[in-house]
């Protein structure tokens, strides 16, 4: 997991590993990159992520379902829900 960031300045954790028996000569991955971009998207869009990567061995595979599990929770959040009718609101206005 890549810590470093000062308290009050995580937008968004992920966690877990590559594992070991990654392809011959490939590195560990840290994830950096992804892990700058899940910060960005979640600082500007002001939203709250978390990702935890459970397992995987191929750093490939691993962002790649990174980003499709985003991509599918966003998809989810937005939505058009029939049971919703008017501005959807717990105060009835946003």
């Amino acid at each position: 997991m890549h810590t470093g960031e000062p308290a009050g300045q995580e937008y968004v954790l992920i966690g877990g590993s590559s594992g070991s028996g990654g392809a011959p000569g490939s590195v560990p991955y840290v994830g950096s990159l992804t892990r700058h971009v899940m910060e960005t998207l979640a600082f500007h869009a002001q939203i709250c992520l978390h990702m935890t990567v459970i397992s995987g061995r191929d750093p490939h595979h691993i962002v790649e379902c990174q980003f499709k599990a985003l991509a599918r929770a966003l998809r989810d959040a937005i939505a058009y829900d029939p049971r919703v009718e008017g501005v959807p609101s717990t105060k009835g206005a946003l």
